[in-house]
């Protein structure tokens, strides 16, 4: 149960050590060169017109996000409003197979995601992303291998 002892949230070695390794890139992207940073797991498996689609995501997102999901799961019943283009505001996407992160959101995500209590992908959606501006792009540009995402 880790940082929540009693919660009945026994989340295991898998999502801690996904945990850790989000966490800790977090912490190595906060010292280094840059304003945005892609995050891809082993298993993020791209479209075949993912390039064009990404780049026209990244020209119709708000130019102040935290947060772009070219890659999520379980928006379908989710409430959303349409941005430009691909790209919405969903309240609030789940999965971390792709993700970009603004510099400027490390330091709220580091503090915020301090504690481990669930997988990172549904405690993200809970605890940081309210204090945070995300925005999706659906359909998703990024899948995983071997995983059938709900829309």
């Amino acid at each position: 149960e880790v940082d929540n002892p009693g919660s009945g949230w026994n989340i295991g070695h898998g999502p801690t050590g996904c945990w850790i390794a989000h966490y800790y890139l977090w912490a190595a992207m906060d010292l280094m060169e840059g304003e945005h940073f892609m995050v891809l797991e082993n298993d993020a498996k791209f479209e075949p017109d993912w390039r064009e689609r990404l780049d026209k995501a990244k020209k119709d997102v708000p130019k102040d996000y935290d947060f772009l999901f070219p890659g999520s799961c379980c928006c379908a019943d989710k409430p959303k409003t349409h941005i430009a283009g691909e790209v919405f505001e969903v309240k609030y996407p789940f999965c971390t197979h792709c993700y970009i992160i603004a510099k400027k959101a490390i330091p709220v995500t580091l503090k915020t995601m301090r504690k481990v209590w669930a997988p990172t992908d549904i405690q993200m959606p809970l605890e940081l992303f309210p204090k945070l501006k995300v925005y999706t792009v659906l359909p998703n540009i990024v899948n995983q291998f071997d995983t059938v995402l709900q829309p």
